[in-house]
């Protein structure tokens, strides 16, 4: 009876003592991790934001940003009245990526269609729109991070993908 009560005692200490000196062993790792994926996103966002710049820098292109990164050029001044939620609006448009591929147009895909204040549309979208008017025409270029980020759309545009928005027309159809 005394042996099993040491052996027991034994086997509570030993594995008290595994366990915290476990501990720190994984808390660090995953602060070293956390740390390495912070630096990792923080210079893929600088990196975006070099090519968007060399990009404005090419095409001058006279853009206004928002506090969250858009930028934006209202190309041609729409003479109707502002985009606000519960409004229906179609465009002609096309999207492409920062490289300069297109990956969508209304010619091939329908005009676009959006449901202001509906989450039909991308956190970058569903910003902008309020900034707008009826038969506004504007050049948007949208961070990945409010685009379609890391999953891309699926289809056509990829992770972490820079999108370049030209709307054109902008009818409010209710």
């Amino acid at each position: 009876m005394k042996f099993l009560l040491i052996l027991l005692i034994c086997i509570f200490s030993c594995t008290a003592c595994n366990n915290e000196t476990e501990t720190p062993k994984t808390s660090t790792k995953k602060s070293v991790i956390d740390h390495y994926m912070k630096e990792v996103n923080k210079d893929v966002a600088l990196e975006e934001l070099e090519q968007i710049d060399l990009l404005l820098e090419r095409y001058q292109w006279p853009v206004t940003e928002t506090g969250t990164g858009i930028r934006y050029w209202i190309y041609e001044q729409g003479n109707g009245r502002k985009l606000s939620n519960g409004d229906r609006i179609q465009s002609e448009y096309t999207i492409h990526l920062i490289n300069g591929n297109e990956v969508y147009n209304s010619d091939n895909d329908g005009l676009m269609d959006l449901d202001i204040g509906n989450s039909n549309v991308t956190p970058g979208m569903a910003e902008m729109v309020h900034l707008l008017h009826e038969g506004d025409g504007v050049k948007i270029i949208i961070p990945s991070h409010l685009g379609f980020g890391l999953a891309g759309d699926g289809q056509k545009i990829p992770s972490r993908a820079t999108l370049i928005y030209d709307l054109k027309k902008i009818k409010i159809i209710r």
